[in-house]
């Protein structure tokens, strides 16, 4: 990419690039939840659209979001438009950070460049009976370990926080060392923030209180994707561990916020350590617009919990399936292309004649991303039509092939 884009309205995910980082100049975010697919960058305005009452946020999930050291959200978070995960800004301390919840109140000139880094919807165990909200700040410039005497403010979300906030206290720590209380410190119950004066020391800063550890999930998701494909949409999702689990219930949506129910999926073993896989076909071939889908995976006890929301655009073309060459000669692989890569999966595929018989049955091992992948076609003697039928998770592929 040669420089950063122009103004992007983005109406569904934010598109994946082959590119470590994509790169935008402004970008305006609306029309419901966004997940990132790749680091991206924004060097002028983040506009989290609060026109209406959409929830508009962004879930980095393993990516971030880099305001760079000119970038700037449009005006403060809400409930409703905030950056759930990770985001980071670099500039001289002189300077505005953003509007990432971060703020140097006393007067400086310095001009140190401080890397700020935010992270959300992580609770930090502080010391036994301690724990944090759920946003810290790391604060980190090269080398150096300390900076001039600054007074600094710490906003929050309601969201984050689990107790009232004038029942925390502002901690810190380097990244190797345990926790410590930072005083002094001042509140503001209305506003959700905290203000440290005489800041000096760089590392990780947040707020904890005294509090029960933060309820573990009882299902621990390790990833869920939703894919566009020519009958529909395939969801697959898979778990690390399961405790209590009875299942997932699937569910749409055509705004972002209001989800109805498209199906239950059963889990696999109630209790398990390892991992599990699952997948569900919404046969919505017909729809139009974006839909928006989500898992609620519900315990034997009633509780349930909710994914993070996938966005799927079902105007966009789709890719078909294909096998090539055609006709093949003896001897000769048949390529299978499918129409999109994905996880790490076995393909089950069947080669018959047309009296039905099965000539070749085989699994292939799918690799992630591969689209691609070779079918030994040696016991294809006879000159003529066969039936090749690929089976792909929810997805099932037939070709006639014909040997020449």
């Amino acid at each position: 990419m040669n420089g950063p884009r122009n103004t992007i309205h983005s109406t569904e995910i934010i598109s994946p690039s082959l590119e470590p980082t994509v790169a935008f100049k402004n970008l305006t975010i609306s029309n419901g939840p966004k997940t990132l697919l790749s680091n991206i960058s924004v060097s002028g305005t983040l506009n989290l659209d609060d026109i209406s009452t959409t929830e508009n946020i962004i879930f980095t999930e393993i990516y971030k979001v880099d305001l760079k050291t000119t970038g700037t959200l449009a005006r403060p978070e809400t409930a409703k438009q905030y950056i759930y995960g990770k985001v980071v800004t670099t500039r001289p301390i002189a300077e505005a950070f953003g509007e990432i919840g971060i703020s140097f109140i006393t007067t400086s000139t310095s001009q140190v460049p401080l890397t700020v880094t935010r992270t959300t919807g992580i609770s930090e165990k502080i010391t036994n009976g301690v724990y944090s909200a759920y946003r810290y700040f790391d604060l980190t410039a090269g080398a150096l370990q300390n900076v001039p005497n600054l007074a600094v403010k710490f906003s929050f979300l309601n969201y984050e926080l689990t107790r009232p906030i004038e029942e925390y206290k502002i901690y810190r720590r380097n990244f190797e060392d345990s926790w410590s209380v930072v005083d002094p410190t001042t509140y503001s119950r209305n506003e959700n923030y905290y203000t440290v004066q005489n800041l000096q020391d760089l590392g990780r800063y947040t707020i904890g209180a005294a509090q029960s550890a933060p309820s573990p999930l009882p299902v621990e998701l390790t990833w869920f994707k939703a894919q566009r494909q020519a009958q529909g949409v395939l969801l697959t999702w898979e778990t690390a561990s399961e405790e209590e689990n009875s299942g997932f219930e699937v569910q749409v949506s055509t705004n972002g916020k209001t989800f109805s129910k498209v199906a239950f999926v059963e889990s696999k073993v109630v209790n398990s350590s390892v991992k599990q896989r699952y997948s569900y076909t919404d046969n919505a071939a017909l729809a139009f617009g974006t839909r928006y889908y989500r898992l609620a995976q519900i315990d034997l006890d009633g509780t349930t919990t909710y994914s993070n929301i996938k966005a799927v655009d079902m105007d966009t073309k789709i890719e078909t399936a294909a096998a090539f060459p055609n006709p093949f000669a003896d001897g000769q692989e048949v390529m299978v292309r499918l129409p999109q890569g994905g996880e790490s999966r076995p393909v089950r595929l069947v080669l018959t004649n047309t009296l039905g018989q099965v000539i070749l049955e085989q699994q292939a091992q799918v690799q992630d991303g591969q689209v691609e992948f070779a079918v030994n076609t040696a016991k294809a003697n006879a000159k003529g039509m066969y039936l090749l039928n690929v089976i792909d998770n929810g997805s099932k592929y037939t070709f006639k092939l014909v040997k020449k």
